[in-house]
């Protein structure tokens, strides 16, 4: 989810994968895009747009986003995106993500977890590894909101939690959730297909802090004015009754 009237470009992040056609589980890397190749549809507009190569990010490993602007994260609502690349190895990709308040997997400054799964890689269908050890280097990155992907510490990779039947979760600190945004994880592991995912990190039920408006001072009255109730309410009863000592 992307927060509303988000300002920060990096935490308006849409995500999606350029996946290959000869083998969708390894993405296209190093993509130079041209105008009208990644195009997103903002909420109630009902029209396509083609977004700014230079707000195209790549994370890696097939894995790229599109940045919101602020005036593109006024609305609440769906955002659908689509990205068709030129050439013939490639499969087009359809998603979308949320503007909204409802807020994010994972509170700002606060603990989570990211999740991912191993399935084997020859028999991804009716077995997964599940006890992995993920000491090797390049086993576990991760990719924390305006910044790029590195390798999961010892320490990160010690804390991982298995959870049976080939499923992992990666332990987020305050110190990976100190910014909002997307925070990827990509899981590379000996004899399993490989995991990229992600979670997001956003204050449940609030949006980004705006400006104040301003209010002019000092501020002027108007003269002292009083009503007349006993009036009003005589004006307010029909013709006939009107007339005669009310009290």
């Amino acid at each position: 989810m992307i927060a509303l009237n988000e300002t920060l470009e990096y935490a308006a992040e849409i995500a999606f994968t350029l996946p290959s056609a000869s083998d969708p589980l390894t993405g296209i890397t190093g993509w130079t895009f041209t105008l009208g190749e990644v195009q997103i549809q903002l909420p109630t507009t009902g029209v396509w747009t083609s977004v700014a190569v230079n707000k195209i990010v790549e994370k890696s490993y097939g894995r790229y986003c599109a940045r919101l602007t602020s005036s593109q994260c006024l609305l609440p609502g769906i955002v659908p995106i689509v990205a068709n690349i030129t050439g013939s190895t490639e499969q087009p990709y359809f998603g979308y993500d949320v503007i909204g308040t409802l807020g994010g997997d994972v509170k700002v400054s606060d603990a989570g977890h990211i999740l991912f799964y191993l399935p084997n890689a020859n028999d991804p269908v009716n077995a997964a590894i599940t006890n992995a050890n993920f000491s090797s280097a390049g086993t576990l990155r991760i990719c924390l909101p305006d910044s790029a992907y590195r390798d999961a510490t010892t320490a990160e990779k010690a804390s991982v939690i298995n959870l049976g039947f080939g499923g992992y979760a990666f332990p987020l600190t305050s110190e990976h959730t100190s910014k909002r945004g997307k925070a990827f994880l990509y899981a590379e592991y000996t004899g399993a297909q490989r995991f990229e995912g992600y979670t997001t990190i956003l204050n449940a039920g609030e949006a980004p802090e705006t400006e104040p408006i301003a209010i002019p001072v000092p501020i002027v009255f108007g003269a002292e004015e009083y009503v007349d109730h006993y009036k009003s309410a005589v004006n307010r009863l029909p013709q006939q009754f009107r007339s005669g000592t009310i009290f």
